[in-house]
C-alpha cells in the first residue's frame, strides 16, 4: 500500500506544481488560508512547536484512521454500498492528494524565483515528514482495501477493519516518532529566535 500511498501523494504533487504554474495566485490563496489557521490556532495555544506538532498528528490520525470511524458511522447509518465505499477511502486519498497538492504548489512558485528557498525551507523537515504522511495514508488505504472485501456484510466489515485498525497501531507509532522529529526541526529556527529574545529581555 505504500506505493498506492505515494502515487496519490505523487499525483497531487504534479498537479500542483502545474496549477502553480498555470495559476501564479492559487500560491497566495493558499498562503493566506495558512495564515488564518495559524492565527486561529494561536489563539488556542501560543506554543509554536505544539501547533505544528499538533496539526501534523491530526492530519495523520485522519489520515490512517479517519476513514475507518467514518465507514462505521455510513454502517450505523445503513448508508448504500457505494457511499459505503467512498467512506472507507475518503480521508487517506483526500489528504494524501492535498499534501502533495499544497507541496506542488510551493515548488510551483519558486522554481523560477529561488529554488534555494523551496529546498531550504521543505527538505530538513520533509524527509521526516513526507515519508509518515506517506506511511499514514498506506495504512487508511490498507484498512479500507480489508473492509471493502467485506462491503455486503457489514458486521463483518466492522470486525475485519477493527482487527487490522488495532495490528496498524505499531506502524503508526512510527509515524509520530517522525513528525515529532519534523515539528522540532521546522520550529528549531523560531525556538532559538525566541531563546534569544529572551536574553536579551
Amino acid at each position: 500500500m505504500i506505493k498506492k500511498s505515494f502515487s496519490i501523494f505523487s499525483f497531487g504533487f504534479i498537479f500542483g506544481t502545474i496549477l502553480s504554474l498555470f495559476l501564479p495566485f492559487s500560491y497566495q490563496f493558499f498562503i493566506e488560508a495558512l495564515k488564518e489557521k495559524v492565527e486561529m490556532q494561536s489563539i488556542i495555544s501560543k506554543n509554536f512547536l505544539f501547533t505544528i506538532i499538533f496539526n501534523n498528528i491530526f492530519a495523520s490520525f485522519m489520515c490512517s484512521f479517519g476513514s475507518y470511524f467514518l465507514s462505521r458511522l455510513f454502517v450505523f447509518l445503513k448508508s448504500d454500498d457505494r457511499s459505503l465505499k467512498i467512506s472507507l477511502f475518503l480521508f487517506p486519498y483526500s489528504i494524501l492528494f492535498i499534501n502533495g497538492l499544497v507541496l506542488g504548489i510551493f515548488l510551483g512558485h519558486f522554481l523560477f524565483l529561488d529554488l534555494s528557498m523551496f529546498i531550504y525551507g521543505i527538505f530538513p523537515h520533509g524527509i521526516f515528514e513526507i515519508p509518515a504522511i506517506i506511511l499514514s495514508g498506506a495504512i487508511g488505504i490498507e484498512i479500507g482495501s480489508r473492509g471493502v472485501l467485506f462491503i455486503n456484510e457489514r458486521n463483518r466489515l466492522i470486525t475485519e477493519t477493527k482487527i487490522i485498525a488495532k495490528k496498524k497501531i505499531k506502524e503508526y507509532i512510527l509515524v509520530i516518532f517522525l513528525l515529532l522529529i519534523a515539528g522540532i526541526i521546522e520550529t528549531y529556527p523560531y525556538i532559538l529566535n525566541n531563546i534569544y529574545i529572551s536574553l536579551l529581555g
